[in-house]
């Protein structure tokens, strides 16, 4: 990834990250109120889906005052698009496996936002494709953590670690390996 998108997606996440964070949590949320005979009868694939719904509905109303903000459907699912600096930021919603992937089928249309190799390219600033994710706990009765990513084909080429403000205390908050909260929490690779 070119350095200036590097950049930008830093500023990006830290700029809207407790919007993103929050909607995954109230979404979770308020799929946790589902009766818990309901839930059982879920297959993963329903309760993916089921959880997916409910975060775009807390994201709707998330970003609503946001100026020039935009939803879209493609092929039946909603890409949250932000302005940017000079591009536009395409979100889609998803769980993340415990390496920070999304389960997708292959189609043609997840396969054209996953794969920008446009990302690699100096001097140029394109649109940018992220997936909002989380990760749930090993018994998927909660999230374990939430994300910010930015694919490229088959790998993550950016991601960022995102914080409720529930998780969020004043003063000092010390993550579980020893670093102030306030420091990034963006993986390089």
């Amino acid at each position: 990834m070119n350095r200036r998108t590097r950049e930008e997606l830093n500023e990006f996440a830290v700029a809207y990250e407790t919007r993103f964070a929050d909607a995954i949590e109230l979404g979770f949320t308020a799929y946790s109120t589902i009766a818990a005979g309901h839930k059982t009868q879920f297959r993963n694939r329903t309760q993916s889906s089921a959880v997916n719904d409910f975060i775009i509905n807390a994201a709707k109303s998330s970003f609503n005052d946001v100026p020039g903000v935009n939803w879209v459907s493609e092929h039946g699912v909603e890409i949250l698009q932000i302005p940017f600096r000079k591009r536009i930021i395409r979100t889609k919603f998803k769980m993340l496996s415990p390496n920070r992937r999304p389960s997708n089928i292959a189609t043609q249309s997840v396969l054209d936002f996953l794969n920008q190799p446009q990302l690699m390219l100096e001097g140029f600033d394109p649109n940018v494709n992220l997936i909002a994710g989380y990760v749930y706990n090993p018994t998927r009765t909660a999230t374990r953590a939430k994300y910010l990513v930015c694919p490229n084909g088959p790998v993550n080429i950016w991601d960022y670690s995102l914080v409720t403000r529930e998780t969020v205390s004043p003063g000092l908050l010390l993550e579980n390996n020893g670093r102030d909260a306030s420091q990034k929490r963006v993986s390089q690779r």
